[in-house]
């Protein structure tokens, strides 16, 4: 292994050459192979598993596929490719984890009745149902599989337990926006809406008497500053 490791960097960058050492370390029995981008010797370990890559792993190490997914999924033309490839796929685990849903409904419907939330006497059903006819069959806001059913306006901001105030998104969006007013969440996550988004930030805000003391007094002092 200690010969091989020596191996230079511009040697495996030729791929006929990273071919050849990438056999041998296979005939040799050595649990590693060479990245086909950074071109470093790395364990097994260190590659996505793939059925169908040499040795049941990528060419590419974990580290240099997260970078280049990441890069992809700046390119808008590329992410809308993404979801609509994704679209069906979504629309078929909704429709057929009825009782996931239904557990999420049930779930989120007690929360509502607990804070006294207007409800509309839907089922878990009836949101499928709704859903299916607004398409929404992943997260709202990243286009990934949904996992939470999230109240838009939250129930501690007088949302309602209603159809149309029910959205589904992934946990890592619902986590991040939590209780907040949700047109400053969207104006945070979509900047180039902020303008259109910005007159409706304080419409779901419900402040204590403190927290409005705190932002007049804030609001004078950048005046004043000013």
């Amino acid at each position: 292994m200690n010969a091989v490791s020596a191996v230079p960097a511009p040697l495996l960058a030729d791929r006929q050459a990273r071919t050849r050492v990438n056999r041998r370390l296979a005939a040799l029995g050595v649990p590693a192979k060479a990245c086909s981008l950074c071109y470093t010797l790395k364990g097994l370990d260190a590659f996505p598993v793939h059925q169908g890559g040499f040795r049941g792993r990528l060419a590419r190490c974990k580290e240099c596929h997260r970078a280049g997914q990441a890069r992809l999924r700046k390119d808008p033309a590329y992410r809308a490719a993404e979801r609509q490839q994704q679209r069906p796929y979504d629309r078929k685990r909704a429709l057929e984890d009825d009782r996931r849903a239904y557990m999420l409904g049930r779930s989120q419907l007690r929360r509502a009745l607990e804070v006294g939330a207007e409800y509309d006497g839907h089922q878990p059903e009836d949101l499928a149902l709704h859903w299916d006819d607004e398409g929404y069959y992943a997260c709202v806001c990243c286009g990934g599989p949904y996992e939470h059913l999230d109240h838009n306006v939250p129930l501690i901001r007088g949302g309602s337990h209603t159809l149309d105030n029910l959205l589904p998104l992934c946990q890592d969006c619902n986590l991040a926006k939590s209780g907040k007013c949700p047109y400053r969440f969207y104006a945070e996550r979509f900047p180039a809406l902020k303008p259109y988004l910005a007159p409706f930030f304080d419409v779901h805000e419900r402040l204590t008497e403190e927290e409005l003391a705190a932002r007049e007094a804030a609001v004078n002092d950048s005046s004043e500053a000013a």
